[in-house]
């Protein structure tokens, strides 16, 4: 754990956590699109070892291209655990990001929200032929994982402090 201003951002903080922290060669992060840094996804695939699954920006080249790749191919399919949502199965060859080469599956999830709006969201992995349907499942363990922190913090007391 690691205390840091309101000010400083997330990433700087991450980046300066998992430096200290020894993860066995193989060891799989899930971030959210906050922690987006090729240089650093690539440091730690390469050089650590440590695999990544994480949702991209959706104003990103991955996204926008993988909206026009599944719109041209129309191969969409049903979400595997969410009605109303569907999927697009992105090719390894599709996920290429010149400032960082190391996703090697991905999938691209479209739903309506309730304003009518579509959005659409590309999730990646640093892992080789993953499913749609397996980096879905992984990255959904991020809430469960939240959500246990949450409990910890609070039962720690390290929650809020009210002035």
């Amino acid at each position: 754990m690691k205390f840091a201003p309101i000010q400083t951002h997330d990433l700087v903080i991450g980046k300066q956590l998992i430096a200290e922290f020894n993860f066995e060669e193989g060891a799989l992060l899930l971030m959210d699109r906050g922690f987006l840094d090729g240089e650093w996804i690539t440091h730690l695939k390469i050089n650590r070892k440590i695999d990544i699954c994480m949702p991209l920006k959706s104003n990103s080249e991955i996204t926008q291209f993988a909206v026009a790749q599944a719109e041209r191919d129309n191969c969409w399919e049903q979400h595997p655990t969410r009605k109303n949502q569907k999927i697009y199965q992105i090719k390894e060859s599709e996920l290429d990001w010149p400032l960082c080469q190391c996703f090697k599956s991905g999938v691209l999830v479209r739903f309506i929200k309730k304003n009518g709006e579509e959005k659409n969201i590309v999730f990646v992995d640093t892992r080789e032929g993953l499913s749609g349907k397996t980096i879905l499942a992984t990255y959904d363990q991020r809430s469960e994982i939240e959500e246990s922190h949450r409990q910890m913090k609070c039962f720690q007391g390290l929650g809020l402090v009210k002035k």
